[in-house]
Order: structure tokens, then C-alpha cells, then sequence
């Protein structure tokens, strides 16, 4: 019994901790990626022709042989604002690591209002991983503007204030904002499972201590009569236990990974924006860090009221 609510204490308090301190890591940097990323300052939804200094671009959308909508953005080789160079076929980062492609691989994509099926060979992977896209080159598949629905786009530096209203368009600050605001949402929910996973081991810890007291107090004071002493006796229940806690502990920290990673992709999976999770060696010496320290503290007061037992 005595293992088994250490060991609980131990599961429930490590993968609490990890996933929150885990899954703020990763939006941070999906954050600052975000930044970095985004290479327009106005992205305009717009089919008119000069319309001002920028480049054009199509994005198609087509479905995937599990019939999730993908984005495919048809533009211009060495490309200013999209991540197409000398190449025919570009996925993202985020594109790859979502769905698990490689260079060489065929993406087959689908047009729902034919039925008709394309296959673009991958040339290139984009270090791009806030957003799961492809891009593909303008000359090379004139004919999909044809076949398939489009919505035309103009990427620019500069405000076009000139076309009114009437035209939709999203900034770069406000993309980045958006990313910011979800970021703070994480914090306050992060706080709050800080303080479940604190109160957690703290009410697990003083019950495994009270444990020990009540169910093994004759066997200690046995021991102790024995001719054990009181640092051999506290050995005896917390020496095992102590390797079992940083194994878990470490153990957690890696489980805390996988669920971050199903986590993000039970919310995300079928929006473009994608979110790589980060495990730093920081972040792992700071979760360590904070599960043992709670439990060493238990220990030390476990040590502190054996030493004023006297067994009578």
C-alpha cells in the first residue's frame, strides 16, 4: 500500500507538472515562431490586378485521402513571402511532421467538386512549423486554376488603403496577436493546474507519512530496539523510494511529450496553424527539480519527527 500511494503521488504530480510547464514551452514558441514566420505585414483576399507593390498568389483548397481540407498555395518560384525557392513542390515543417512526409513522397489531394484526384511529388521541406502548408510553383500547375476552386490573395509590405473596405485582408501584428492571446489563455489554465498538482503531492506526501506512522510504527520501533538507527530506519522506507521518484519523475517528463503532442492534435488536427512541441533540457531540470523538491521536503519532515520519536 505503501508503494502504491507513492507511486501515485508520484504519476499524478509528475504529469500534471510536465504537460503544464510542456505545453506553455511549446505555444511560447509557436508564438515567436509566429513572428518570425509570417514574412507579409498584409496578406489581401483580392483577385483585382495592380492593384499596389506586392505578389499574387492562389490558395486552393483540396481534400486528403482521410478528407481533411488542406491549403495549397500556388506561387511564384523564389518567392518573397512564401517558402518556394528554385523547387516545383514545397511542404512545410508543420506539413511534415502532421502528417508524416518526407522529400520524395507523393501527396495525392482531392477536388470535391469532380472528384478528380492530383498527385504533387514533395521537392522540398520548408523549416516553416507554425503552419501546415504547401506551396507549389505557379507555371508548373497553371492548369489547377482551371479545375479547381481558388480564392486569389495579393501579399504585400504595405497598406493598400486605397481599396476600401469592401476588401478583406489580415496584418501580420494581428496574426501574431491572435497567437499571443492564446498564449495567455494557456498561462491562466497552466496556474491553475500548478496549484491541483501542488495540493496533489502535498495531500498524497502527508498521507503516505501518516501511513508509515500508523501501520509501521511497530516494526520501526522493533528496529529501532534492535539496534537500527533512526537514519537506517528512515532508509528502510524512503531508500527505494527515492530511486523510485526520480525514475518516475523522468518517466513523466517523456510521457508528458506524447500527451502534449495528442493534446494539441485532438484541438488542432484539422486547422493549418500547427504547434511543435518543445522539450528543452531547461525544462526538464526545472520540472525534475520542482517534483523533488516537494517530495524531499516530506522527507526531511519524515526525518525531523523520527528523530524527536523516542519509541515508547
Amino acid at each position: 500500500m505503501e508503494i502504491v500511494l507513492f507511486l501515485l503521488m508520484i504519476v499524478v504530480t509528475g504529469f500534471l507538472i510536465n504537460f503544464s510547464f510542456l505545453l506553455k514551452s511549446s505555444v511560447e514558441e509557436y508564438v515567436s515562431n509566429l513572428e518570425k514566420e509570417t514574412a507579409f505585414t498584409y496578406l489581401y483576399q483580392t483577385s483585382m490586378e495592380d492593384v499596389g507593390p506586392g505578389e499574387a498568389a492562389k490558395m486552393f483548397t483540396m481534400y486528403d485521402q482521410d478528407g481533411i481540407t488542406q491549403n495549397i498555395f500556388s506561387v511564384p518560384k523564389n518567392s518573397q513571402f512564401w517558402d518556394l525557392q528554385e523547387d516545383d513542390v514545397v511542404i512545410t515543417a508543420a506539413f511534415a511532421n502532421k502528417y508524416h512526409y518526407t522529400v520524395g513522397d507523393f501527396i495525392k489531394l482531392q477536388n470535391v467538386l469532380t472528384n478528380q484526384w492530383y498527385s504533387f511529388e514533395i521537392n522540398r521541406i520548408s523549416p516553416i512549423t507554425t503552419v501546415s502548408e504547401i506551396y507549389i510553383e505557379v507555371d508548373s500547375f497553371k492548369y489547377l486554376a482551371e479545375e479547381v476552386p481558388h480564392t486569389s490573395y495579393l501579399a504585400t509590405n504595405h497598406k493598400l488603403s486605397h481599396l476600401g473596405d469592401e476588401v478583406t485582408f489580415i496584418s501580420r501584428q494581428e496574426i501574431i496577436s491572435s497567437g499571443e492571446s492564446i498564449l495567455q489563455i494557456i498561462r491562466t489554465q497552466i496556474t491553475f493546474i500548478l496549484v491541483i498538482a501542488i495540493l496533489v503531492e502535498i495531500v498524497l506526501m502527508e498521507s503516505l507519512i501518516k501511513f508509515i506512522y500508523e501501520v509501521n510504527f511497530d516494526s520501526m520501533k522493533s528496529l529501532y530496539l534492535a539496534g537500527f538507527s533512526k537514519k537506517e530506519i528512515r532508509l528502510m522506507h524512503f531508500g527505494l523510494n527515492s530511486i523510485f521518484a526520480a525514475i518516475f519523475t523522468i518517466i513523466t517528463f517523456f510521457i508528458g511529450q506524447i500527451i502534449v503532442r495528442l493534446f494539441l492534435d485532438n484541438i488542432m488536427f484539422t486547422f493549418t496553424n500547427y504547434v511543435l512541441v518543445i522539450s528543452s533540457f531547461r525544462d526538464f531540470l526545472i520540472t525534475t527539480s520542482f517534483i523533488l523538491s516537494i517530495y524531499l521536503f516530506f522527507v526531511c519532515l519524515f526525518d525531523k519527527k523520527l528523530k524527536r520519536e523516542n519509541f515508547k
